[in-house]
């Protein structure tokens, strides 16, 4: 009985950790799917400008929420929050914080930023280029 127990220990113990390890690449893998699915708009961006590459993450992503208005999403990769920011309108739509950080400076350049001229085509401002973005990666696919 006691050397019943410590197998079913043991054996516990492994199919534990390899269900941590099959969540883990789960995971890792649903997460690739959705950066995948993200278009980055500052990326070639100076890191002079409004919002530098290595402090932020501007996007659009497809598959969003069809009753949810064009917007991007900017996620300050330090700070630990996001903000979604429609393209219509320039309004703040919502806000995700994991901390305490004030993300209001940011808001304010992204705003700003917007009316910029695109590092990915010059000819169009950032807005134009979120825009277009959006638009491309949320279109219904036809079958």
């Amino acid at each position: 009985s006691t050397e019943h127990d410590a197998k079913r220990e043991l054996y516990d113990n492994m199919m534990s950790g390899i269900s941590r390890s099959v969540y883990r690449e789960i995971r890792r893998l649903s997460l690739t799917r959705q950066i995948a699915d993200v278009a980055r708009l500052n990326h070639l961006d100076d890191e002079n400008s409004m919002l530098p590459p290595s402090q932020f993450a501007v996007f659009v992503m497809g598959k969003e929420d069809p009753d949810v208005k064009p917007h991007m999403h900017l996620r300050s990769i330090a700070d630990r929050y996001e903000l979604r920011i429609g393209l219509d309108n320039s309004k703040m739509l919502s806000v995700k914080r994991r901390g305490a950080s004030d993300y209001k400076e940011a808001s304010n350049a992204a705003f700003q930023w917007l009316g910029l001229p695109s590092a990915i085509d010059p000819a169009l401002t950032n807005r134009d280029m979120a825009l277009a973005l959006y638009t491309s990666l949320n279109t219904p696919r036809k079958a």
